[in-house]
This record gives C-alpha cells, structure tokens and sequence, in this order.
C-alpha cells in the first residue's frame, strides 16, 4: 500500500489541499472543522457496528458546517465470486446502514451534530456491468441537531 501512496504523492506533489495517509482509521486523529468533505470506500464493512459509529462520530466532528461525507458499501454480499476463508467483512443491509447513520451524534461546544442523507441509491456502474445491485453509496450532509 505504501508504494501506491509514494507513487500518489509524486503525481499529485503540486497540490496544496491534499494528504495521503496508510493508517488504522480508528487511530485517526484530525482537530474539528478540518474537512469540508470525508470520502469512503469499502471502509464501514471492516469495521464492527460500534467502530463504524465512533468513527462516524468522529467524522461528523471533523467536518466543518454544511460539511459532506460520501461513502459506499458492499451491502448484503461480497463483489466478486473468488472464494476467501478468512474474511472480516460485515456485510450490513442498507437499513442496517441507515439505522446507524441515524443513530450517531457528535456534540461539540459548537452544540449537537448528525447527518442528514442527501442521496442512497445503488451505483448504476454496477448494475449495468456486473449486475449487482447491491453496491450502494450515500452522500451526507452535516447539520445541526
């Protein structure tokens, strides 16, 4: 992984906004207000239920008002058909997900914050080419609770 981080680092130096990390996500440390927007990719199922709501928690803090997270997931299923006996995915329902999303505040002495889903649908790519449905993605917006 380290070299496809070097490799990014080298094509994207000129860039002042960016900063590429390889790290365990719950060891993540950023001060509040330091995001206007939070991407995910196949995170949330390798993490259990309670990481996956501490770290939204902590994203909610991180990103500033109006801030965006979009994250996506393999729900119900894995992707492909190669077998692997040692798995750690949690493949969660949409539900599932939306339950959490929910579920999860973050207070700040700014006052109480959560997630307000703006988009839930399944990614059309993988519908057309693979035929599976089952690869949803959220676009959420933080707001004041």
């Amino acid at each position: 992984m380290q070299k496809f981080i070097e490799r990014n680092k080298e094509l994207n130096s000129h860039r002042n906004n960016l900063q590429l990390k390889c790290e365990n996500v719950m060891k993540l440390d950023f001060p509040d207000l330091s995001f206007d927007m939070v991407f995910s990719n196949w995170l949330f199922m390798y993490l259990y239920d309670d990481e996956a709501k501490t770290l939204l928690s902590r994203i909610l803090k991180w990103l500033r008002p109006g801030g965006i997270m979009f994250f996506r997931e393999s729900c119900y299923t894995k992707v492909g058909n190669q077998g692997c006996e040692d798995n750690p995915s949690v493949f969660r329902s949409p539900p599932d997900y939306n339950k959490m999303i929910n579920s999860v505040t973050a207070k700040t002495e700014n006052g109480s914050f959560g997630f307000n889903v703006l988009i839930h649908e399944p990614v059309e790519t993988y519908i057309k080419y693979k035929r599976n449905q089952h690869q949803i993605y959220w676009i959420m917006e933080r707001v004041e609770v």
